[in-house]
């Protein structure tokens, strides 16, 4: 699997590639707000992506490909549901006037349904416990221990609540990797 979109130099969507790929890849994340493809052309890339760790480093990555400083990054990352653990690879190309994003799917495994990382949404309830989930590699921060990131099954074996609300960041060894990825 393969999903590949367009972006001008400040990260506006100009294009989704292929539609049965990308509508797969939004029904197999349980992302019914991405089926409709079409209605993601002409919107900020930054208002699909979570989180402000997440955003800000999108934004500088995004910076260097528009100043030349990067022809192109690549970076692997996770993208899980509750029941899939996969890897992908994310290449990001300045094309001209455009940026290519391109992700391809490395490898996925079926496992245990991990609640933590559903998508049910819960920003509204505020009486529940909020929790980080990087988003390059999905573990959660232990929220008993600042920077002491888990994988999901830990997380849930040791105990860690799963009725939460969930905020999206960027743990220290993602957020190394992604600013210095592989440039060519």
């Amino acid at each position: 699997m393969e999903v590949v979109f367009l972006t001008d130099l400040d990260g506006i969507i100009e294009a989704v590639g292929r539609a049965d790929d990308w509508d797969r890849f939004a029904a197999e994340n349980d992302a019914p707000e991405l089926l409709d493809h079409s209605l993601m052309v002409g919107r900020p890339l930054l208002d699909f992506i979570a989180g402000a760790p997440t955003q800000a480093a999108t934004r500088t990555l995004l910076y260097q490909l528009r100043t030349g400083v990067r022809a192109t990054v690549s970076y692997p990352y996770s993208c899980d549901s509750p029941d899939v653990a996969r890897t992908m690879r994310m290449t990001i190309t300045r094309r001209g006037r455009s940026l290519e994003f391109r992700s391809s799917l490395l490898s996925e495994r079926t496992r245990m349904v991990r609640a933590v990382l559903g998508f049910t949404p819960n920003s509204d309830r505020l009486d529940l416990p909020l929790v980080t989930i990087c988003s390059v590699c999905k573990r959660v921060e232990d929220p008993g221990k600042a920077n002491n990131w888990l994988d999901a099954e830990a997380y849930e074996r040791d105990g860690g609540n799963t009725n939460v609300r969930v905020s999206h960041g960027l743990c220290e060894s993602c957020m190394e990797s992604l600013l210095n990825v592989s440039a060519s």
